[in-house]
């Protein structure tokens, strides 16, 4: 079902090319289906010479996470393409139901600049924390988990895409018109680049 799931977002991804104005740097696919080639060719081996399902399981996982980010980075530009109205205010209305006070937590954020290391690294530490996982269920025998692991993160990732093209936002800090002004130890990237 993994497979299935990772080949029915490669061709929506691909379809969207068609039927949207939306360009794929196909040439940044090269490395992870190369990188997935050689983990499914020692996952083969592993299955049939080394007998060892464990060490097999793990590595055709890793492709198969590997496989699904590449197709779904793109999928949630796709979403974004819906040209729905932006939904900033309704999402502020719950935050704010929530008690979450977004200049609040800024001015927190200004006032405490020594945090920012331990949260940016905190942000950081998704795809490890992910292949981390991965090693873990390996190292402790549990491979039969990882097919539960890596549904659970891609059908987690796909009803994220599927709610962020229903409710587009453009975010807090256009939201609230943020300044760096407003947050002079706040750095956010201005780099957009879209690759697999």
């Amino acid at each position: 079902i993994v497979w299935l799931l990772i080949t029915a977002v490669a061709i929506a991804v691909g379809m969207s090319t068609i039927f949207l104005d939306v360009k794929i740097l196909w040439d940044s696919y090269w490395a992870p289906a190369i990188a997935c080639l050689l983990l499914l060719g020692t996952a083969h081996l592993y299955k049939t010479w080394r007998r060892d399902r464990t060490i097999a399981t793990a590595l055709e996982g890793t492709c198969q996470l590997m496989a699904f980010t590449a197709v779904a980075a793109p999928l949630s530009y796709v979403a974004a393409t819906t040209n729905r109205p932006l939904q900033d205010s309704t999402l502020a209305a719950a935050d704010k139901l929530l008690h979450l006070d977004w200049m609040a937590l800024l001015g927190w954020m200004n006032a405490h600049p020594s945090l920012h290391a331990v949260f940016a690294l905190a942000y950081a530490s998704f795809v490890p924390q992910t292949i981390l996982v991965l090693v873990a269920l390996t190292m402790t025998g549990r491979s039969h988990r990882i097919r539960q692991f890596l549904l659970t993160f891609i059908v987690t990732a796909l009803m994220t895409i599927a709610i962020s093209a229903w409710l587009p936002a453009e975010g807090a800090w256009a939201h609230y018109a943020i300044t760096p002004a407003d947050h002079p130890a706040i750095r956010p990237s201005s780099t957009v680049m879209i690759n697999a």
